[in-house]
């Protein structure tokens, strides 16, 4: 039997009522404590284009065996209702619902993974929940995994990554970042936003998120990061839609150089070493079974 501890009252359907968060992240156990969340940087992704964001969380997640640790779900009524059967390896009896916490404790990360949309009218009222609740939980920091349309990138020569940031989370993250990736023969990534203190809100300037067309919620959780002051870095992809492995294969080493996650190899052994990226059972037919014999 599944069993969820909740908080309190769940929020009200007016979409104009100020947010509730207090039974926004419902636990496993009862004994869960969410001050263990106190000082964890979360990773998340946006539904996005070709869910290149969706199959990154997976791989990295898959890649945590005995590590990883499904400690919740999210309720919200923006959220479209899904129920499944575990997706990875070792978990095929755990549920999956519309979006899951994870926590890996060894590199102190905490894990959303969507399964379902967000509804695109509900969407700030949803970002201000999660905003209420990393800060209430005492999280640091949020890192952010997005895709936008590639026939969209306004130079089509430039790299398919990009890289955005708040100000608080800019300059100084971004050298050492870059540094990583020339040590892992990986193009260095350019600051898309680099914000100032005393510079111009992101929320004034309402078509800079205009060149990501795709990236789901990513202007509403970037602009709330921004207001709050809650240090913010998104690795986002241009792709197309249709077999979009190899994009979450080559976005998940930018991910993994920031944040650190796996680890295990000093910065020159990663160069050579491959990365023990496991896909998850759930890929092995992710377009469906093999076409049958008898056609050929």
């Amino acid at each position: 039997m599944v069993s969820f501890s909740c908080e309190t009252a769940m929020t009200t359907d007016d979409d104009s009522s100020p947010p509730q968060s207090d039974r926004f992240f419902c636990s496993v156990s009862p004994d869960f404590k969410e001050e263990t969340l106190a000082g964890c940087r979360l990773l998340m992704p946006t539904v996005s284009v070709g869910n290149v964001p969706q199959l990154v969380l997976d791989l990295l997640l898959n890649s945590l065996p005995g590590r990883r640790s499904r400690i919740g779900t999210i309720l919200h009524r923006s959220l479209v209702p899904v129920f499944g059967i575990g997706v990875f390896e070792g978990a095929e009896s755990e549920p999956t619902t519309s979006c899951d916490v994870f926590l890996d404790d060894t590199s102190r990360v905490v894990f959303l993974q969507f399964r379902s949309p967000v509804i695109p009218s509900r969407s700030p009222s949803f970002i201000t929940s999660l905003r209420l609740w990393i800060q209430r939980v005492g999280i640091v920091s949020v890192t952010c995994v997005a895709s936008c349309f590639d026939h969209e990138r306004p130079n089509p020569s430039l790299s398919p990554f990009a890289c955005i940031a708040t100000a608080t989370e800019c300059k100084g993250e971004l050298d050492a970042l870059n540094e990583t990736l020339r040590s892992l023969k990986l193009d260095s990534l350019s600051l898309e936003s680099c914000l100032p203190a005393n510079g111009p809100s992101i929320a004034s300037g309402e078509g800079y998120f205009d060149r990501f067309p795709g990236s789901g919620f990513l202007r509403d959780l970037f602009q709330q990061c921004q207001s709050c002051d809650l240090p913010c870095m998104v690795f986002l992809k241009f792709c197309a839609e249709g077999n979009n492995i190899p994009d979450a294969f080559q976005l998940i080493r930018y991910v993994e150089a920031h944040m650190q996650i796996i680890g295990g190899h000093s910065p020159e052994e990663r160069v050579d070493a491959p990365y023990p990226w496991r896909p998850p059972p759930s890929w092995h037919h992710l377009f469906g079974p093999p076409a049958p014999v008898g056609l050929f």
